[in-house]
């Protein structure tokens, strides 16, 4: 079973995307998790109405608790020199937010 849940405060605020072609709403940001030793940055992916309401009603430093899953991806890129590199990228992509203390973004425009 792949399911995670999570509770932290945003870091960036929520950025909405909509693909021209499929309609498909995501958006991103990135969520502060607090460990023994320190704090976790987790990237968190957002689809289709969570994504909508999360732009309009979270800011950075909105905590929230996401449920989510874990999805992992191999990218593969080269350096300076040329030499092959190989990066896992983890990030969790959101099945459920809630919004335990909301602090609205004060940006512009809206999807």
């Amino acid at each position: 079973m792949n399911r995670v849940q999570l509770v932290g405060q945003l870091v960036y605020p929520v950025e909405v995307r909509r693909d021209r072609v499929t309609g498909l709403v995501t958006a991103k940001s990135i969520i502060a998790v607090p460990r023994d030793t320190g704090t976790d940055f987790v990237p968190v992916t957002l689809r289709d109405r969570e994504a909508i309401d999360a732009e309009r009603y979270l800011g950075d430093g909105s905590t929230v608790a996401i449920e989510a899953r874990l999805h992992c991806a191999l990218m593969a890129e080269r350096d300076g020199q040329g030499a092959r590199l190989r990066r896992q990228l983890v990030y969790v992509i959101a099945n459920r937010v809630t919004y335990l203390d909301v602090r609205p973004f004060k940006g512009g425009g809206r999807l």
